[in-house]
């Protein structure tokens, strides 16, 4: 039989896992937690994340795994391709997406279109071309969050 006390530990417990770790990530990460006694419901987004704790805070930015030769040759759809032209544009905006969602905050963000910015240039994609789109793209998702 278990203990009458075992529900209420398990609250105590639990009330203090969220207030300590869970409350900081609700506002950027964490889309719902839901609890009953020690049953967690959470829906958070994880893949590509590379989650860092700094002064009692958590940073998020994109990960790369170092295994991954594909990654690592930053090898992305070339530009002289043999692809349409609106698919390489998609490209570009599903990258700038991706960084906007998960970079938690500007520095890291900056960071990432840098990285982009280099990486697709390298792929032969116009500097003019990667700059527009990204900035096209930050302005539409800027809309689109604060309908």
């Amino acid at each position: 039989m278990r203990s009458p006390l075992a529900p209420i530990l398990v609250d105590i417990f639990m009330n203090n896992l969220e207030k300590k770790h869970i409350e900081p990530l609700t506002s950027s990460k964490i889309i719902p937690w839901v609890r009953y006694v020690d049953d967690m419901f959470v829906i958070m987004t994880f893949l590509d994340v590379l989650i860092r704790k700094t002064d009692k805070k958590y940073d998020t930015t994109i990960f790369r795994k170092h295994t991954n030769t594909f990654l690592n040759t930053n090898l992305y759809l070339k530009w002289n391709g043999c692809l349409p032209r609106y698919q390489k544009i998609d490209l570009i905006n599903s990258l700038v997406v991706r960084a906007l969602r998960i970079c938690s905050n500007n520095v890291l963000l900056n960071d990432e279109l840098k990285f982009l910015r280099d990486v697709l240039n390298a792929n032969g994609y116009p500097i003019k071309l990667i700059k527009r789109t990204t900035k096209h793209t930050i302005h539409k998702e800027k809309k689109r969050s604060t309908k």
